[in-house]
């Protein structure tokens, strides 16, 4: 639910405000794609520029910025997010306002800022509990993730785990792991991974070989992908109990 849209105001818009309102939200429906067909809930400000309303009826809009807060997607909840297209001159097909096109690709850089308790409900995510089953089915005898909960604090990542060994007899581990994280331009990835103690029978290792798909930056980020849209991760920080992701959205022409 997009509850929020509001126009930039220019002289030339003055006088086109009843297509204008139709044409700015089918836009953002486009811009932004999946991402709003997603929301459910929070509040989301969309500005768009253009040229002025004879390029707008002509299809051609300048750029679309667009705000949101305590945003709801999937399950999975986002604190804040900016999104800004860097791409000008964006074309679409205004010939039939129940089906506009977009006739230029379309690239927008974002802003997402994910809060402990946001971190939370990707854990409780559908996605998040299917990757977990698959860690499981991989690792089973060696190891299996009973319990999982992720939190950042003091700029970094800490994950605990409760798994349990059958193949040491069904010995049962409780395991704290501090890490920080970085993107390699596209997904996000752990490094400087320390465990609070040694484990048996090199269970450290067999777990550093699944840790990066705890990691839950990328379910949010996978999220926001779809058939005509590409997500990139450019920059991630762990900033005191928050985690900060930079990056690009393409949006595709049809």
């Amino acid at each position: 639910m997009v509850s929020n849209i509001v126009l930039a105001k220019t002289e030339e818009n003055l006088g086109f405000r009843g297509p204008l309102n139709y044409i700015q939200s089918k836009l953002l429906e486009h811009v932004l794609s999946v991402e709003i067909e997603k929301i459910t809930s929070g509040d989301m400000k969309i500005i768009i520029n253009s040229y002025g309303a004879k390029a707008l009826r002509s299809g051609i809009v300048k750029s679309v910025v667009a705000d949101g807060r305590n945003l709801n997607i999937d399950g999975m909840s986002i604190s804040k997010i900016h999104m800004a297209t860097i791409t000008e001159n964006n074309r679409l097909d205004v010939s039939n306002l129940k089906h506009i096109k977009i006739l230029t690709d379309i690239l927008a850089e974002y802003s997402i800022e994910l809060t402990n308790d946001d971190i939370k409900t990707i854990l409780e995510s559908k996605e998040y509990k299917r990757e977990i089953a698959k860690i499981n089915s991989k690792m089973s005898p060696i190891f299996r993730i009973q319990g999982v909960d992720i939190y950042c604090q003091f700029d970094r990542l800490f994950i605990k785990l409760l798994i349990k060994s059958d193949m040491l007899g069904g010995m049962m581990f409780n395991v704290r792991i501090s890490t920080n994280i970085y993107s390699d331009g596209y997904r996000s990835g752990l490094y400087d991974i320390k465990f609070n103690k040694k484990l048996k029978m090199g269970l450290s290792d067999d777990i550093l070989y699944i840790i990066d798909k705890l990691n839950p930056v990328n379910f949010v980020i996978k999220d926001l992908d779809h058939a005509k849209v590409n997500t990139a991760i450019k920059k991630v920080y762990v900033v005191d109990d928050k985690i900060q992701i930079f990056g690009t959205i393409k949006v595709y022409k049809d």
